[in-house]
């Protein structure tokens, strides 16, 4: 008879205890978790196949669209400080908000604007766009129009605007609009514009 291996070079079950091999290969689409649910491993491949390389790049096969929209590029504009404006029947720009976008060839834009204002009259919001080049035109208001209700609490009331376009190459400018039914003041609490370039 022998004496039993202190440790073997190889065994087929290391229960309870962490594994952390030079690569992972699984088979039959069966994977092991440790006791703390983790899994080290330096590269993954499946089914002879590699997935996953050392440096944690993806290097299996490309995933097709299915037919849904990508984001191409996004920006962003928040206010976080308390801003005064004046309001007044006739539609007029939030100026903190404007923002370009560049379309280098045809594409969709999402775009969402929240906020939250002090006002003691009603404010409505809009989405406008305005072509910059190749022509210079206002292509007017998109999506939703919001309403910020009567709310002179420092918490003020919410606004919600959203609008998918579409659009042709050429640079783009976005505006946020608001009016009142008659003049008033209104504080701007704070807001986020944000605009990502869809194809």
């Amino acid at each position: 008879s022998t004496v039993y291996a202190i440790r073997a070079s190889q065994a087929s079950n290391v229960s309870g205890k962490h594994v952390n091999p030079a690569s992972v290969v699984l088979t039959s689409g069966k994977a092991s978790l440790d006791s703390a649910g983790t899994l080290s491993i330096d590269s993954l491949v499946i089914g002879g196949t590699p997935v996953i390389d050392r440096t944690g790049s993806w290097v299996g096969q490309a995933i097709p669209n299915q037919g849904g929209l990508g984001i191409r590029s996004s920006s962003s504009v928040v206010v976080d400080e308390a801003e005064f404006f004046n309001l007044n029947p006739k539609w007029v720009f939030l100026d903190q908000f404007d923002t370009f976008v560049e379309f280098e060839e045809p594409g969709k834009l999402d775009v969402s604007f929240t906020a939250r204002i002090t006002c003691t009259k009603p404010v409505k919001t809009r989405i406008t766009i305005i072509q910059v080049s190749p022509k210079n035109q206002n292509l007017g208001q998109f999506g939703n129009i919001a309403v910020a209700q009567a709310s002179p609490t420092p918490e003020g009331s919410s606004v919600y605007n959203q609008a998918l376009i579409d659009l042709e190459m050429g640079i783009y400018r976005i505006k946020i609009e608001h009016r009142s039914e008659s003049p008033v003041s209104a504080t701007l609490q704070g807001g986020s514009l944000i605009a990502r370039l869809l194809y």
